[in-house]
């Protein structure tokens, strides 16, 4: 935004990738009245920033807690700031922890994380890092009972809503 000769970064929200993106279940669900900052994708996928999918995950813990020691459900980045850093837009989006995030099942927490190890974190460029991303989420699986390919799309929609909202060709 330019304001006379002076230019205006402005910050990319979650609530504007999520708008942008076409990702949300309206109406929201009663059941989320309680969490304004937690969102119901249209793949029953829930979204939000990492601090409020840790609140959502602690106040339903019959849920959402652990199970044999472990944490059953884990909130994960949607996208890493190591690809915002490689790609030169990390300023472009808020804290770490008030970054997108989806609610998954740990073991496939521990699965896409080890993806993106092999097949994002060696790129830095665009497409490179949106090929690993989209592979990853195949892997990932359509855990919410959605429709097969579902969720993967709509990942894959809120990361190319991002990179474009950051300027970038996606």
């Amino acid at each position: 935004m330019t304001l006379g000769r002076m230019e205006i970064e402005v910050m990319i929200t979650i609530d504007r990738i999520l708008r942008e993106s076409g990702v949300l279940s309206i109406p929201k669900p009663n059941w989320l009245a309680d969490y304004p900052f937690v969102h119901l994708s249209k793949a029953n996928q829930l979204l939000g920033t990492w601090d409020a999918l840790t609140k959502y995950r602690s106040k339903n813990y019959a849920a959402y807690g652990k199970q044999s020691g472990q944490e059953s459900w884990q909130a994960h980045h949607i996208f890493e700031d190591r690809e915002l850093d490689y790609l030169d837009v990390r300023e472009k989006f808020p804290p770490k922890a008030q970054c997108l995030c989806v609610l998954i099942p740990q073991p496939a927490h521990v699965r896409i994380n080890s993806i993106f190890a092999q097949h994002t974190r060696r790129h830095v460029d665009i497409d490179g890092i949106l090929r690993g991303y989209r592979f990853a989420h195949s892997i990932l699986g359509d855990y919410t009972g959605a429709k097969q390919g579902l969720v993967e799309k709509e990942l894959d929609q809120i990361i190319r809503t991002a990179f474009r909202c950051a300027g970038l060709a996606a």
